[in-house]
């Protein structure tokens, strides 16, 4: 596991993850440059990557909580469960997938917002072919850049 503390980062509140380990030091490499991807209000956001040793992840500091110890309960419950089900879908649609979706991987933001954190597993549709029954997705990885052809039947 790597470690997760919280401190300042230019006088702004953040959640860092460190580690010296080589593969987990990758893994915080990826989840670095997947947030950099998005811009999205149910994805923690990064602030900055430094490679190692130790490699050092600052995200935006959401809070403490997570679904594994605070899990939507009563009336937060339809509610939360939406937002997160539109939040995995609209990274589904950009072409991301988390890799590691559970309950500590979801912070309990303001006013019950689930946030995504944990993208150390995620990969993109560059990474992986997605395939379904109404459609053929073909990707293409050049330059750095995915190129996505969608193709429905």
């Amino acid at each position: 596991m790597t470690d997760i503390t919280v401190g300042y980062h230019n006088d702004r509140l953040v959640a860092v993850k460190e580690s010296d380990d080589a593969a987990r030091s990758a893994r915080l490499r990826h989840e670095a440059d997947l947030l950099s991807r998005l811009d999205h209000p149910g994805v923690v956001r990064l602030v900055d990557f430094t490679e190692g040793p130790p490699a050092v992840l600052r995200t935006v500091f959401v809070g403490p909580d997570t679904w594994l110890r605070h899990a939507p309960v009563g009336e937060f419950q339809a509610p939360t469960l939406a937002a997160l089900i539109a939040t995995v879908a609209d990274l589904h649609e950009t072409g991301i997938a988390h890799g590691a979706l559970k309950a500590a991987h979801i912070l309990v933001g303001e006013k019950h917002r689930p946030i995504l954190c944990g993208l150390g597993d995620g990969n993109t549709a560059c990474d992986t072919d997605i395939i379904s029954p109404t459609e053929y997705t073909t990707h293409t990885h050049t330059d750095s850049v995915c190129q996505r052809t969608v193709q429905r039947t």
